[in-house]
């Protein structure tokens, strides 16, 4: 079944680009290529200046406040062009808008865990990982949030690092 908001502004996503067609709404995750201001034609006409953020193999996503605060806490910082080559999570939620309750695109404020790279004994960075363990520069938590780490990989560099 198609949501007919898919019909009102077809250039961008929104809420509705996640619907299953069943009433639920799906998870997805993109890679921001671009971020920048353009003006956005509104459903009923209206131009305004927008953030957009021009993701992979998928429609732009305007960004609102709420969602780069989102982007700003998942990756430490707001400068936009940090936030390019970046993996972003979009869900839907409801919120309050204009007196009312709708669906929005919402971007997750972590992120997402398939971004990361593997963190292997092969990697280039594990010896220098295993370094700042050992030195007490980092902890695991701090390697877990720019890295995959399997629980045996995990162990090795522990073990390493004592």
């Amino acid at each position: 079944m198609e949501n007919w908001k898919k019909l009102t502004n077809p250039d961008y996503l929104g809420a509705y680009s996640l619907d299953n067609g069943d009433g639920t709404y799906k998870e997805i995750t993109v890679k921001i290529i671009s971020v920048g201001t353009e003006m956005v034609n509104s459903p009923d006409g209206k131009k305004s200046s927008c953030i957009v953020a021009k993701l992979e193999n998928n429609k732009p996503l305007i960004l609102n406040k709420t969602n780069c605060k989102a982007i700003t806490k998942a990756y430490q910082t707001r400068y936009i062009d940090e936030w390019v080559g970046k993996w972003i999570t979009l869900q839907v939620a409801s919120v309050k808008a204009f007196g009312d309750v709708t669906d929005a695109i919402r971007v997750v404020p972590s992120k997402p865990k398939q971004s990361l790279p593997e963190l292997t004994p092969t990697h280039s960075k594990w010896a220098g990982a295993m370094k700042s363990l050992k030195a007490g520069q980092v902890t695991i938590e701090q390697i877990k949030q720019s890295y995959n780490l399997s629980e045996s990989n995990q162990q090795l560099l522990i073990d390493g690092a004592i």
